[in-house]
């Protein structure tokens, strides 16, 4: 009796998973905005290596690649009272040593400014 040779052909089966990025800044400092990242189907090579694959030969749903973020209320401005109108603005004697100095660097030279100050008043108001 002939003995019959049985051939197998073996799959070598690379299973799909999901990688994914990271997430991205926010799109806006506040009001709502958007953070986004990538997420790719892949099937994992001999070697250890990855190849993308058809997202649907991934487990699963697909992470979610956006969500919202800084969702807080963005500063705004309060306009007050309108204060009185000034008829007469008055400058008020400043001594000639009265002034600030700003040292400001302009490409190979370095600038000395010296800035008087001023005041004025308005009524017995100060103004700067």
């Amino acid at each position: 009796m002939k003995q019959k040779e049985l051939h197998v052909n073996a799959f070598l089966f690379h299973i799909s998973r999901w990688i994914t990025g990271e997430w991205q800044p926010c799109s806006r400092t506040c009001g709502g905005g958007v953070s986004r990242r990538i997420a790719y189907c892949v099937q994992e090579q001999e070697g250890g290596a990855f190849q993308r694959a058809e997202e649907v030969t991934c487990p699963a749903h697909k992470p979610p690649v956006t969500k919202p973020c800084n969702d807080v209320d963005c500063p705004y401005w309060i306009a007050g009272q309108w204060s009185p109108v000034c008829d007469t603005v008055h400058s008020i004697a400043i001594p000639e040593n009265s002034y600030s100095e700003t040292i400001v660097p302009v490409g190979n030279v370095v600038l000395k400014l010296r800035v008087r100050k001023a005041h004025f008043k308005c009524g017995n108001k100060l103004l700067d």
